[in-house]
């Protein structure tokens, strides 16, 4: 029954491609469709690349720094507010 489903559907398919597409001018159509679709696809890369690239290097990465407690420079945030009492205790190890 599935064998058939799917049977069914390629020969939609092609019958779809085939009516879009006619056999004689296939070439020429798609040959079209590349030059009008290239410069939207080109948009594209480039839009997704400066996304990617501004994620990467600007504010995406950015995170809260606060001055470390009995150092002097600054930490994450994120790693003094998870375990306040650890991070002492490691202070007070290296201070030894």
């Amino acid at each position: 029954m599935v064998e058939q489903m799917v049977k069914d559907y390629e020969t939609r398919v092609i019958q779809w491609v085939d009516k879009v597409f006619p056999p004689g001018t296939r070439a020429d159509a798609l040959k079209h469709w590349a030059q009008v679709g290239a410069p939207f696809l080109v948009a594209w890369l480039v839009l997704l690349l400066l996304m990617f690239c501004c994620k990467c290097c600007g504010r995406g990465r950015s995170e809260r720094t606060m001055r470390a407690p009995g150092r002097n420079y600054r930490m994450p945030r994120r790693e003094f507010e998870g375990n306040p009492g650890s991070y002492f205790r490691d202070l007070r190890r290296r201070n030894r």
